[in-house]
This record gives C-alpha cells, structure tokens and sequence, in this order.
C-alpha cells in the first residue's frame, strides 16, 4: 500500500496529475484546491490513500498527515468513497472542515459535487462528537484563532501524554523556521523537557 509519494509533477488532468517518481509515473487525484496550485516540473509530496478494486487500482493524495486523517474519517461514513471525500478536502483547510461538521453546518458541506444533503447530514452525524473532541484540543494563536497549521503537532503530543495547556504554550513560542511537522515536533519536545 503506497502511504507517501515524494516527486515531479508531469502531467496536470481536471482531477488529478501526474507525479514521477524514480522513472515511474503514479497518478493521484488530489483536492482541486490544490491541484490548482500545481505546475508541471514542480517538486511535490503528497500523503496518499489507495483504493485496490478488481478492475482498477486508484491513489488520492493531500498535502498533511493531518488532512490524510480527516480523509479517513470521512470515507468512513457511509455513502462517502474516495472521491467524495477528495472533493470535501477542497472545501478549505481540515480545521475549518472539522469545524463545519462540529457546527452541523450541512449546507456548507454539500456544496461538494456527489455529496447531497442526506450524505452531509450522515457525516455530520457519524462525525460531530469526533470532530468537537478534536477542536476542543486544537491550539490557538495568540489572538485566539485556531491555528490550523498546528493540528498535526497538537496530535502527535496528546498522544505523548502532554497536557493541552502545555502544548499550546510551545506552540505560541514555536519558531518560524520550523516549518515542517517533523521539526516543530523536535523543538515542542526540547521546550517540553526542560524543567520549568
């Protein structure tokens, strides 16, 4: 099961593209959010997901492990495959999905094409005490915010057993050259270790 795909971009399609890896060409539907940002001989990475069926092999593709989670949780709910659940991801960053779900905003999420308003409400449904679960976690910035772009990080240290308080407070201080979740997680874990 290919999880991780890092390339060039070759070839651009309505719905998905082209990304060459060591000589081979994969192709991975992707949010139109973001492949609309992408041009060809572009270097890129994408988390992905494969869907193995009889008469053919496809691969999705976002930008985070974090927007990989939610693609998860979403195709978990009945009557939302892959591609349903590519083109909620287009709908804005995954705290902001997270957010519509938790606030039953159904309208918003049935703006997606194949996704109709008893789909929204099922994924509301199935997905809302997760979703508020997860929000009530979520860092913010310093005017209060959420800060979308530290969701992995809060993740990865909940389940290291730090308190919230305490990861919010690394993340405030959390310095812009890193930028990476793989960096932050490195520096939140010095700041946290260091006796207060």
């Amino acid at each position: 099961m290919l999880a991780f795909l890092r390339g060039t971009i070759r070839a651009t399609f309505s719905d998905s593209v082209i990304v060459e890896v060591a000589n081979l060409g994969y192709r991975v539907h992707l949010p139109s959010t973001l492949r609309e940002r992408l041009r060809v001989g572009e270097s890129v990475e994408f988390y992905t997901h494969e869907v193995i069926r009889d008469d053919r092999r496809e691969l999705f593709g976002v930008a985070s492990d974090d927007a990989l989670g939610l693609f998860h949780d979403l195709i978990g709910v009945s009557g939302v495959g892959p591609k349903s659940a590519i083109g909620m991801l287009a709908l804005g960053s995954p705290g902001e999905i997270r957010r519509a779900i938790a606030r039953e905003d159904v309208a918003y999420l049935s703006k997606v094409v194949g996704i109709g308003r008893k789909t929204a409400e099922r994924v509301v449904l199935d997905l809302k005490g997760k979703m508020q679960e997860r929000i009530a976690l979520a860092p913010v910035t310093d005017d209060g915010a959420p800060a979308d772009d530290h969701e992995d990080l809060l993740a990865a240290l909940a389940q290291l057993g730090y308190k919230v308080q305490e990861i919010r407070e690394v993340i405030r201080k959390m310095p812009e050259e890193a930028t990476t979740t793989e960096a932050k997680l490195k520096v939140a874990l010095r700041a946290l270790a260091r006796p207060s």
